[in-house]
């Protein structure tokens, strides 16, 4: 198979002429690639613009989930080549907010997801998460500009399924936030000032185009903060 790519869990190849195959590293947790999937298939039931998942598979000793090939670049590269934040923006803010306009049970909760990040140790952790609001919008939880894919003819695509939860959106709000103002990929990540400028730019412009005002969503990024040092 020809590699189309290759991130922090998987590897991407090319499946066919119209699929790919996301490949995930020997040893992966099985129940994260099961979950993703699971997701997956949920986003597509409820209509929501993204990659049809079609199966799982094995190849050798690396499980692979089968998706359509959707050809475009990601968002976060045309915003570096282009420079237009502004306009990066409106596309990235309105696909959010089409995301958040959907509902389910059918997926696990935000405060089960991040319990399950957690050391049961940390109790006082444990104890700030049971005490949030529930929800049950789709939160991508993971939606920053690297998971978005913009085609040829201007429409987006989200990718990446993973971290996809049921919850209130200040939830999914405070997720993006973070990730894209603070958070980084891994702990060996080294990212130059013009990386971290533009972050923390896009954090503070995010909130604006969004509507949406930081003390809205300061309990949840606070939570999220705080657990982020047991997922990477």
């Amino acid at each position: 198979m020809n590699q189309l790519g290759r991130g922090n869990t998987a590897e991407v190849f090319a499946y066919g002429e119209d699929k790919i195959c996301k490949l995930f590293y020997e040893g992966f947790p099985e129940q994260a690639i099961e979950m993703e999937y699971k997701n997956a298939v949920e986003m597509n039931r409820l209509g929501i613009l993204v990659p049809k998942c079609y199966e799982m598979i094995q190849i050798d000793h690396r499980r692979g989930i089968i998706y359509e090939r959707i050809d475009g670049k990601e968002m976060l590269s045309m915003l570096f080549e282009d420079g237009d934040l502004e306009a990066c923006l409106v596309k990235f803010v309105s696909l959010q907010k089409e995301l958040l306009r959907y509902h389910s049970n059918r997926i696990l909760s935000y405060q089960d997801f991040l319990r399950r990040l957690v050391d049961k140790k940390d109790q006082d952790l444990l104890k700030k998460i049971d005490v949030l609001p529930e929800g049950d919008h789709v939160c991508h939880g993971d939606y920053h500009p690297g998971n978005v894919l913009v085609r040829g003819d201007g429409t987006s695509v989200v990718i990446d399924f993973m971290n996809v939860c049921r919850g209130p959106w200040q939830y999914d709000v405070a997720r993006t936030f973070f990730l894209i103002s603070e958070g980084k990929s891994s702990k060996d990540t080294c990212e130059s000032e013009k990386i971290k400028k533009v972050k923390r730019e896009f954090g503070i412009h995010y909130l604006k185009t969004i509507g949406v005002l930081y003390k809205e969503i300061e309990p949840w990024v606070n939570v999220i903060e705080q657990c982020r040092k047991y997922e990477i």
